[in-house]
């Protein structure tokens, strides 16, 4: 009976490290561009939220975000401005 389970937990742990290994090699992509203000300014600093991956815009206005899974996904952006 001992000899079972020591079988049967390693062919479990086994079976673990095989799906981990599989899910890791999924295709994924990135998402990149630039942020523009309404007279073509690029908007630095700007956060980018899209599948649950975060980034900001450079100084150019440039973002990447990589690692991104495949499939359709909602892109959120914010940029706060000082309103004095």
């Amino acid at each position: 009976m001992k000899d079972y389970i020591k079988k049967l937990s390693i062919a479990a742990s086994l079976l673990l490290f095989i799906l981990q290994s599989c899910d890791s090699k999924r295709p994924t992509g990135y998402l990149a561009g630039s942020i523009m203000d309404s007279t073509y300014k690029p908007i630095s600093n700007a956060r980018i939220e899209v599948a649950g991956l975060k980034g900001l815009t450079d100084d150019e206005g440039k973002y990447f975000i990589k690692s991104l899974p495949h499939g359709r996904h909602k892109f959120q952006l914010y940029y706060a401005t000082n309103i004095l």
